[in-house]
Formats: structure tokens, sequence, C-alpha cells
């Protein structure tokens, strides 16, 4: 018997189930009306044609100065992204201009915000891929996803000639950013996976960044466009991760990352500031103010400068061209904007950062343009949090109590005094607690939470659904996992993952049966007290309607899949 297909597309589940499942998922939208914060973006990968790239980043530059100058209060910043590739250029190009000093001296200004976008990358057609050919297990696909976004981040590819050819004795990718600007606030582009890449944010830990990353994008991207169900299910999702007034239909936490997301709630896309003030002034007049939404602006694109690459598509990008002809550099006027048309969109952008700094901003308390690392510094993942066994308990009734009502499905998360709790959260601070009961003989009376991974493999077959444990016998069990937690240094599979199988006694169980069994240990800990093993799913009904385009057994990644809350901005 299987719980889901063992194949992609997966399928979002009806409305009514989930609605089911997880109660609170549709709930009445309070009188107030939060804020809405804006975050202003722009690109910088093309590095075939630099007079264009350096032009529109001068014309970004002095957009944001003149509002700066007139609204000083509205302080708006910039992030900005760029490739390796762009990023050669542009130091190649220092000496004369500046412009890398120049940019840096923003960055320490709080002016500008250094991001990675690896969309364009040269080339798509030898980027680096996992190489799945021998995998067997959950451990042998972690792998080699791990080697290739490793290789993929870190290498310099050839980009004179647009072939890609990897030189893994030169950096590139996110490396070479880091080197010409410092430590990226956002990264992108490089993984078109829905569902999160929890073997990307491993690598990424091993590079110590800790940007922004990508959310649920919008409907008509690649690949959510082919997944059944994505359109009606994205929003429900979005409505999930903003249960609390003071969360954001775009923003949750995965592996303790930030995720922001392009779209979810309904209306919400990445903007253009090309569209002006009244096509976007009509959005935000539309949107859901229940909770707080967090919109991303691009100033100065590529769509000021190239039309559509068909009616109704998204602006042309001249890499796509180059990339699809390498021996025709020379983007056809074709696909060109006139200077008039290119002119009326700067002066719409113009326009709309005056409204929103003059009007709308001052009318709508508290919304304002953020940058990714207020946002950062706002939204509370609980990392490294000391939690208490005083505040904790009572998440824990609460996580069990809603788990009887669900069945055979765990909580998505659990929200706990300051943020929220993912299984892997719980996981990670009752395995902690029950291995104090087995060597001190009580439960400890904080923790502090540390990120752990979801379970690399979970089981596709109906689990044991019978059997009989003692608290003594699960808190034995989880000493010997936690002191796995504590194996030292980064290796390619984390020592710190929920582990896939656990064995307690004679009775093989899945992690979420143990999880179910800790929760009731942890609310009881008389070490002689009998626990009855139930029939529980090794996934929570979180991964019933997570977007995800990664196989079955691989949805362990949705253990970590939590709100997250929205404290005062400095």
């Amino acid at each position: 018997m299987r719980i889901l297909p063992k194949t992609m597309p997966r399928q979002f589940f009806p409305l009514a189930l989930i609605a089911t499942l997880l109660p609170g998922v549709l709930p009445c939208a309070p009188p107030a009306r939060m804020p809405v914060y804006v975050v202003l973006v722009h690109s910088q990968d093309d590095y075939l044609d630099m007079s264009l790239s350096r032009l529109r980043l001068e014309r970004s530059l002095n957009a944001l100065a003149e509002v700066r100058a007139k609204y000083p209060a509205s302080k708006p910043s910039l992030a900005i992204a760029f490739t390796g590739a762009s990023s050669e250029q542009f130091q190649a190009l220092n000496g004369a201009d500046r412009r890398v000093d120049k940019l840096k001296e923003g960055v320490q200004t709080g002016q500008v915000e250094i991001t990675y976008n690896g969309k364009y990358e040269p080339v798509p057609r030898t980027r680096p891929a996992p190489n799945f050919r021998t995998a067997k297990s959950g451990e042998d696909f972690w792998r080699a996803r791990v080697e290739a976004f490793d290789w993929f981040l870190n290498d310099f590819k050839e980009f004179n000639f647009h072939t890609g050819y990897p030189d893994a004795s030169r950096s590139g990718g996110l490396k070479r950013v880091t080197e010409v600007f410092g430590a990226v606030r956002y990264a992108s582009g490089i993984s078109d996976t829905l569902g999160g890449d929890p073997e990307l944010d491993h690598v990424l830990m091993r590079m110590k960044q800790t940007p922004v990353l990508p959310g649920i994008p919008e409907s008509d991207s690649w690949p959510a466009r082919n997944v059944d169900g994505f359109r009606g299910g994205a929003p429900i999702f979005a409505r999930e991760m903003a249960e609390a007034q003071n969360a954001s239909f775009e923003l949750y936490a995965q592996n303790h990352f930030l995720r922001l997301s392009d779209a979810g709630a309904p209306m919400v896309r990445r903007f253009s500031a090309g569209e002006g003030k009244d096509a976007i002034g009509k959005v935000l007049s539309s949107l859901d103010r229940s909770r707080v939404h967090v919109l991303q602006v691009e100033i100065s694109g590529y769509g000021f400068h190239f039309k559509p690459a068909y009616a109704g598509g998204p602006a042309f990008h001249p890499l796509d061209h180059v990339f699809e002809f390498p021996r025709r550099t020379v983007i056809p006027d074709v696909y060109r904007r006139g200077g008039e048309e290119t002119e009326a969109m700067y002066k719409n952008q113009a326009e709309l950062l005056e409204w929103l700094s003059k009007d709308f901003f001052p009318a709508n308390p508290d919304s304002r343009f953020v940058s990714l690392a207020s946002l950062q510094e706002a939204a509370s993942t609980l990392k490294g949090a000391s939690i208490s066994q005083e505040r904790l308990q009572p998440a824990v009734k609460a996580f069990f109590d809603q788990w009887h009502i669900n069945g055979t499905f765990a909580p998505p998360h659990q929200a706990i005094e300051g943020g929220y709790l993912s299984m892997a959260d719980l996981f990670y601070l009752l395995t902690r607690s029950l291995a104090a009961l087995d060597e001190n003989g009580k439960l400890a009376p904080a923790v502090q939470l540390d990120p752990l991974f979801g379970p690399l493999e979970v089981g596709s077959d109906t689990p044991v659904s019978q059997g009989e444990v003692t608290v003594a016998e699960v808190a034995k069990e989880c000493r010997r996992i936690a002191a796995g937690f504590d194996v030292p240094g980064w290796k390619p599979v984390p020592a710190r993952a929920v582990p896939s199988a656990i064995q307690v006694g004679q009775l093989q169980l899945n992690s979420g049966q143990f999880l179910h069994l800790m929760t009731q240990a942890y609310l009881d800990p008389r070490p002689e007290k009998k626990l009855q093993v139930k029939l529980v799913y090794s996934v929570g009904s979180s991964s019933l309607n997570f977007p995800s385009t990664r196989r079955v057994i691989e949805q362990g990644t949705t253990w970590t899949v939590k709100p997250v809350v929205l404290r005062a901005f400095n």
C-alpha cells in the first residue's frame, strides 16, 4: 500500500482535505490593515554588453539617490544581483571606473546589498548536474546533489566564447561574487527544483553563507507551470505560512534559511517599476491586508530596453539569445525597445518611487522600503534560541493534541512563544531533552535550538501499526541519536539530520512514529510508562500541500518548513 504516488508531478490535495487536516488555514481576516514592505531589486547578470549593464546600474543608483534626497525618511536600498561572470567583468573594469569600490561603499552605508543570481551563469547546456547513475539510497542521492551544487557555486565557467566549460582552478559562481563584493544577502537561480534543496543549504553552510533564498515562484514560471494544481495550491500554502497576524504571505523558513516568495497570495508577483504607479497601485489596493506583505519591485530591468520575447511573455533577456546562438552576439533590433518607450518606463519608475514614498507609505502605517538585511533581522526563525522546558512543554502539548485530531499525519509546525517550531525543530528539542532524561534522570531544563535537516529518505510503505515501548527505551534511543548530532566538522552527508528509521527494542519505526513517541514521553517522562506505537506516516501534513517536484521519498525536506513572525524593524 502506498500513501502517495512515487512519480512526479505531485498533485495538491483538495482544499477540503487540507482544511480538515490544518485547522486555521483559512481564518477570517481581522479588521487590522497590516503593513506592506517593499524590497527594491536590480539584476546585473549580462556580462556581454557591459555598456548597457553600466547604464542600467547608473540609472538605478541615480533613481535611488533622488528618492533618498527628496524623502530621507523612506531610506530605500537596492539589492543588486550578480553572477560570477558579471562580477569578473566588473572587477576587470574597476581600475577605470571604480564601480566595484563604489558599490562596496554603498554596502557599508546600507544603500546597496549584493545578491547572487546563477540563472545566467554561462551556460545552461554545460551546467553541472548530479550523477545519479549508481545512486541507491537517500544518502547517495544527497551526496550527488551536494557535489553538483559545490561545482556550480565555486568553479569558474568560461564566458568569452559562451561555452561554460568549467575550470576548478579558478573561482566562479557565488564564490567569485563574494570575493569581489563580499557576502551576499540573497541567492537564486541555483536550482529549478520546487520544494527547496536541503543539499544546497548544506553547501551554503559550508561556505558560511546565510542568504535569503527563493520561496514560492510565480505560477507561469518553470517548472511551476507544469505542476498540477500549483496555481490553486500555492495560495493555500501562503495562507498556512501566515497563521499569525505579524507573519507574511511571502515569507517562511526552511532549514532555518529565510525564504522570500515571488508569489503565493492572490495578486502577488514580482513587479517591474516600469509598470508605473497606477498599475501597481491597483494591485496594492486589492491585496488581502490581514497579514503582512513583502513585495519585490525590480528597478531598471531588462524590460526597460527589450520587448517580451513573445506576446504576454517575460522581458527578453539578451543572454537567452546568446546562449541559443553563441556566434550571434549582436542582439537583433526586433527585440529592442525604441528610445521613447524606454524613457517612458524610466518615467513610470520615477513616478512609482515618488508615489510610494510620498503617498502610499505615509497613508499605510509601518509600510516602508526594507532591505534584505533588515528583513533577516526582523524575521524570527528561533535559530540558536534557548528553549526552556517551561516554554516548550505547552507547545508540545498543543502539537500532540492537534496530532490526535489529524490522525496519521503530524501537524506541519507548532506555534511557540516568539515564533514557530517545525517538525524537525521539535525532533531536535525532544531528542536533546529526553537524552538528558536517560543520562541524568530528568528532562533538560533548556535546549539550544540548532538546525536539523529532515529525513534524507522517507518510506512510502505502510509502517508498523502496533507494538509497545517504554519511556526509558525511547529516552535511551534519544541519547544515542543525540550523540550522532555532535559529530564535529562538515561532511557531504550531514550528521544533523532526522534519522530515516529508528530501532526501539524489537520494533523498526519510521521518523514520524518516533516523534509521536517522543511527544508522549516528554509530556509524561516516567521511565516505566508504556507507550503504544501508532500508525503514523513519516511525513507530516505539510507534505500534502507544499509545492514540490522532488520524489516522494525525498519529502523529508518538508519537516523543516515553518512560518516566521516579524518583529519590529530598526
